[in-house]
């Protein structure tokens, strides 16, 4: 549902019985959008596989997925993933998507919101994520939200027959 422009759905933490549409959701993402990891068709896991990895993102208190659904269907998520070291346990790398239908209606900003204030209550330092350089909406998105650019990460992918720079952006908080 939309109202001044903005989607109203409820983020949550992933829980079990979300597995197989998030998995659907995640191949769906990687079929309508260039700017993810993985290239149409290429993410392949199991429904046991994706629901282990669904159960590790529950159990682990450096881990976090939440998700955002419209009528059964998940349409977002975003993805914390802590340090595991003692040098680097204060640190999470952010991982976001959403489905290009569902862009530019407040999720991004909502999706942030809710893993900084994840990261804040175990009491981490810095969030990190990497964006390719083409995805302008997406970095504008993280600028709004205090990320700066660090670096860029020249060559560092290849889609579509060419080479695309990644930028390195970080928050600290």
């Amino acid at each position: 549902m939309k109202k001044n422009g903005e989607i109203h759905m409820d983020i949550r933490l992933i829980e079990p019985s979300d597995a197989n549409v998030h998995l659907a959701f995640s191949q769906q993402l990687d079929n309508e959008t260039s700017y993810m990891l993985m290239e149409p068709g290429e993410r392949r896991p199991t429904a046991e596989q994706h629901q282990h990895m669904v159960n590790e993102f529950i159990m682990k208190d450096r881990l976090v997925l939440f998700i955002v659904e419209d009528a059964g269907m998940v349409v977002g998520h975003v993805m914390g993933v802590g340090g595991s070291t003692i040098r680097n346990c204060r640190t999470a790398s952010v991982v976001i998507g959403i489905l290009p239908a569902y862009q530019r209606l407040g999720l991004g900003r909502r999706l942030l919101e809710r893993i900084e204030a994840w990261a804040e209550k175990r009491g981490l330092h810095r969030l990190e994520l990497t964006v390719i350089e083409e995805n302008t909406g997406a970095r504008a998105l993280y600028e709004r939200f205090g990320f700066q650019i660090e670096g860029i990460k020249q060559d560092s992918l290849f889609a579509h027959g060419a080479y695309v720079n990644e930028i390195m952006m970080a928050k600290l908080l």
